[in-house]
């Protein structure tokens, strides 16, 4: 799985059709390549997996006092061309919020495609109860 998606780019056309590219780049909104990292998480589990882990640890689904943000300046926060061209404020009130559009950016670059992210989060929430259960072993002392 890892070694399709890495090889599939998004193109420009007005379907948006998903089509073979490089193996280490993908194709931005533009159409310019764009440099394209193996992701270490297959199927996008690593956001939903968080925020499960986070809501049961805490024992609540929002974050602290409510509001987290997070704001990537004009012009400044992309590595691989200029961008975004305004200052962009991202605000979440759940865990859950945040996962939800880590997954929807993934697909919107071209990372994952639909079926890979709704796996994903189906996948990252199973994930993130198993670990958070062995966690607690550990927590309160019976782990193996």
């Amino acid at each position: 799985m890892l070694l399709a998606r890495a090889t599939l780019a998004r193109t420009n056309s007005p379907s948006n059709q998903i089509v073979a590219g490089a193996a280490n780049e993908g194709q931005n909104q533009r159409g310019n390549h764009a440099p394209r990292v193996p992701d270490p998480a297959p199927s996008g589990t690593d956001p939903h997996t968080t925020a499960e882990v986070l809501t049961r640890l805490t024992g609540n689904d929002y974050f602290p006092g409510g509001l987290a943000e997070f704001v990537m300046p004009r012009n400044t926060f992309l590595q691989f061309e200029l961008g975004p061209s305004e200052d962009v404020r991202l605000q979440w009130a759940r865990y859950f919020d945040a996962a939800d559009q880590a997954g929807q950016s993934r697909l919107w670059g071209g990372i994952h495609v639909q079926e890979d992210d709704f796996t994903g989060r189906t996948r990252g929430d199973l994930i993130g109860i198993a670990a958070s259960d062995k966690a607690l072993t550990y927590f309160n002392g019976t782990a193996p």
